[in-house]
């Protein structure tokens, strides 16, 4: 998916909808736009990741958070890559690709694969 109108704040997010498997978005980053938020639905828990691929002088950090707004994993962009990961339950969740410099374009590869049980062993 090429998008050039991904929100600058979860109120305006671009809505995924349910995030199943694979999903590609790409967009860019500059002084006039700050910041893409893509809103995403899980029905079931799962292992998430986003990997970040960029070209420009930008720099970039990626920023998950829940519903309500509580950073759940945040990383740095170097190089123009980076990857974000977490094992997140069922709920709706933002993913905030924010530029911290310069301009980027970028592609952000996001996967959802089902988490193993917990088998309560503490580990």
């Amino acid at each position: 998916m090429t998008t050039r109108d991904a929100g600058n704040t979860p109120n305006r997010a671009l809505n995924l909808g349910e995030l199943k498997r694979r999903t590609v978005i790409q967009d860019s980053l500059s002084p006039q736009d700050t910041a893409d938020v893509l809103q995403f639905r899980l029905d079931r828990g799962k292992k998430f990741r986003s990997s970040f691929q960029g070209q420009g002088s930008g720099g970039v950090e990626m920023i998950l958070t829940d519903r309500n707004q509580r950073v759940i994993a945040a990383a740095q962009v170097t190089n123009g890559r980076g990857v974000l990961g977490a094992t997140l339950e069922a709920g709706v969740y933002y993913l905030t690709t924010r530029q911290v410099s310069g301009e980027v374009d970028y592609k952000l590869i996001l996967t959802a694969k089902g988490a193993p049980p917990d088998c309560g062993c503490g580990k």
